[in-house]
């Protein structure tokens, strides 16, 4: 599970997997404020699976909609916001899939971002599914927080920990 080894020097993660975590979320941003506006979504999931990175924005009864596909993108000129989200966020999630042991790495590890913050969940690494988020309002998993979420989905999520600050 990503919490135990997150920045504390047990997992296989390298010094400064912290600071480059955090640069990397930041790279995130600004691809995911434009599609998060488009769509009309508070989040929006980056997950990488097997070399597939998906990129799902959330409805506002928050739950997470259809992948964001190529076709969709160029048709409404997102295909640079897209692009680069999907390189910015698979960037993100190929550091965090390293914290894990090499045969405990989940199949799917995702993030979550409204734009401003971004999370992970250790306990809940498949941030594509419906029950993401009620699983963490509900305390069943915790969240950890690469960046800070803005205030509207701060107040959904308390998070366990901050994984970029810990070392």
């Amino acid at each position: 599970m990503i919490v135990a080894s997150v920045g504390d020097g047990t997992g296989t993660a390298g010094h400064n997997d912290g600071s480059d975590l955090v640069d990397l979320a930041q790279r995130v941003l600004e691809p995911v404020r434009i599609l998060l506006e488009y769509f009309g979504a508070p989040l929006l999931t980056v997950a990488t699976s097997h070399s597939h990175i998906q990129v799902a924005p959330w409805a506002p009864d928050l739950v997470v909609q259809a992948e964001i596909n190529d076709a969709l993108a160029a048709r409404y000129g997102l295909a640079r916001a897209l692009r680069e989200a999907r390189l910015h966020g698979g960037a993100v999630c190929a550091l965090l899939a390293r914290r894990w042991p090499a045969n405990g790495t989940p199949p799917i590890i995702g993030v979550v971002t409204d734009g401003v913050g971004m999370a992970v969940s250790g306990g809940h690494p498949c941030a594509l599914t419906a029950d993401w988020l009620i699983d963490h309002v509900a305390g069943r998993a915790k969240v950890d927080m690469i960046l800070p979420f803005g205030r509207a989905a701060a107040m959904l999520i308390e998070p366990a920990t901050s994984v970029a600050g810990r070392h």
